[in-house]
């Protein structure tokens, strides 16, 4: 009976040996990637894939960049991002500091430093924009359009310059 006992638990010790370990299966989180607007996603994920990489979107869908205030809970969400690739909409200048003081690891890479922004009118407008009063002119009309992504030639730049940022950072 003993001898028994000890062959049944040396078989055991084998099988059990043998078998495959299982482990629960480790999900790698993409990496999260800033967008200021939704043309910036689609132009990266032409550039990266959709697969590869969890792109946000900073500015909601239904939301104006030039009156765009981010909540805690995106704040927080866009705090766990990797890169940031800014646009040159007005919003970024204040939301980049408030960042990167809750993510100093977060990269903030500008798609327009090598663009020839087109110079605004004083009284050009968006279009179905109304202004009630002209009085004094704000800095809105004033300087350079930030709609770069409404040129074929600025969005080949952008795209160029996304691309040489993820194969710096995510060589693989």
């Amino acid at each position: 009976m003993g001898q028994r006992r000890l062959i049944l638990g040396v078989i055991m010790l084998i099988l059990f040996a043998a078998c495959p370990r299982f482990q629960p299966e480790q999900r790698k989180e993409k990496p999260i990637i800033l967008v200021s607007i939704a043309p910036q996603k689609y132009f990266l994920e032409q550039v990266a894939g959709k697969d590869s990489f969890n792109i946000v979107v900073i500015v909601p869908e239904g939301q104006s960049p030039h009156s765009y205030e981010p909540s805690p809970s995106q704040l927080a969400l866009m705090s766990k991002g990797v890169l940031w690739f800014t646009t040159g909409v007005e919003f970024e200048t204040v939301l980049v500091s408030k960042l990167l003081a809750v993510a100093p690891k977060l990269k903030v890479i500008d798609t327009t430093r090598d663009i020839q922004f087109r110079r605004l009118e004083a009284h050009e407008h968006e279009e179905n924009e109304m202004h009630e009063s002209h009085g004094e002119q704000d800095n809105e009309h004033e300087g350079r359009d930030p709609h770069v992504w409404m040129s074929f030639a600025n969005v080949q730049i952008q795209t160029r310059i996304m691309s040489e940022v993820l194969s710096e950072h995510f060589p693989q």
